[in-house]
């Protein structure tokens, strides 16, 4: 070291002699020491480091003698007012924190890198759904793939359902709470489920060749040998053949109940008419549905509740544009009320 100036960084006994022509003179010693830089970490609340939506991450550096100060980062770069020993993170980046001691001497810890959890809130589907008593509606979580455990609840109660989707048969409102891989939990809003209850089993009177039901329903259909009969949709029905007789009543909700089979015989000779090829394309369908038949047919539709969505006469197409998405049931009769065979339907917009 032969310059007027040098950068000690060992601890040690320095001098500094000088020559001039051809004398010298040495300087007074000087002595350096060398302070040890601060240990720096800090370690964070979970055994993932993820942030839950929502809430934040709890950061803890080094207990630290007083005086000494912390200062936190983010990405690198200081984050104003982060000088305590805890910090609570609430955005995915790297994250280290600074500590300087009583000798000014300062040292950064290594960077951790916290996320934010990728699972959204549970999304219940359908939502606000009306069906029948007696059946059954499928709920779905929707929570996304890094979801990874379920727990069910209505009206606040416990269910004891774990899966992503459960069967749904009782009036209430419904919520899911999802855990992702992270052990973070997300809980939906609730979806209110509503099953109606059945119009009352309608009870039939026979009087002389006249067939009839008392109270009062929204819509009727009678049924000989378990088949629908055409036009038969009043309170009353005119006898014409031998048969097995019931009627299914529907109330104002749409939902539909079932009399008991009356018997009748010697009435007249039962007419017998041969099977009936119909075709039904396309499917699955987004729109217009084709009907194809020998013969002039009725067409009984109904949804995957049950529940009858329309019925028309001379059918040879139907428009189901205007329909939700799901399975319905075609069902076809002849003139007679004979079921001439039935067929399902998946409506699909995309």
């Amino acid at each position: 070291a032969t310059d007027t100036f040098y950068a000690a960084n060992t601890a040690g006994t320095y001098t500094l002699q000088v020559y001039l022509g051809s004398c010298s003179d040495t300087s007074n010693e000087a002595s350096l020491k060398v302070n040890p830089l601060p240990a720096s970490d800090f370690t964070r609340t979970g055994a993932t480091g993820a942030i839950c939506q929502g809430s934040s991450l709890e950061l803890t550096a080094l207990a630290i003698p007083p005086g000494w100060q912390y200062q936190w980062l983010f990405n690198g770069a200081e984050i104003p007012g982060a000088d305590k020993r805890k910090y609570f993170a609430n955005t995915g980046g790297y994250y280290s924190v600074r500590i300087r001691d009583a000798n000014n001497c300062r040292k950064v810890s290594d960077e951790q890198l916290i996320i934010n959890t990728p699972m959204g809130i549970p999304d219940l589907s359908p939502k606000d759904v009306v069906f029948c008593e007696g059946t059954t509606i499928k709920l779905y979580a929707n929570a996304g793939p890094y979801a990874v455990a379920f727990t069910w609840a209505k009206d606040g109660l416990g269910l004891p359902d774990i899966g992503a989707s459960i069967l749904a048969a009782a009036t209430g409102a419904y919520e899911v709470t999802a855990t992702d891989i992270y052990g973070c939990k997300a809980t939906s809003k609730k979806v209110s489920i509503t099953a109606e209850p059945l119009p009352l089993k309608p009870v039939i009177t026979q009087t002389g060749s006249i067939l009839s039901v008392s109270g009062i329903y929204a819509a009727y259909q009678w049924y000989r040998n378990g088949k629908m009969i055409s036009g038969a949709t009043k309170s009353t029905l005119t006898l014409a053949f031998d048969g097995n007789y019931h009627v299914v009543v529907s109330g104002s909700s749409g939902c539909d109940n079932t009399s008991d089979t009356i018997v009748l015989k010697n009435l007249a000779v039962e007419e017998i008419r041969p099977a009936m090829s119909i075709k039904l394309y396309p499917n699955p369908a987004q729109s217009m549905v084709f009907i194809e038949a020998p013969i002039p047919v009725t067409l009984l539709l109904r949804d995957q509740q049950g529940r009858r969505v329309a019925e028309i006469s001379r059918a040879q197409q139907v428009d189901m544009s205007g329909y939700a998405d799901g399975l319905y049931l075609f069902t076809f009769y002849d003139e007679q009320g004979q079921v001439l065979g039935t067929q399902n339907i998946i409506k699909r917009t995309e």
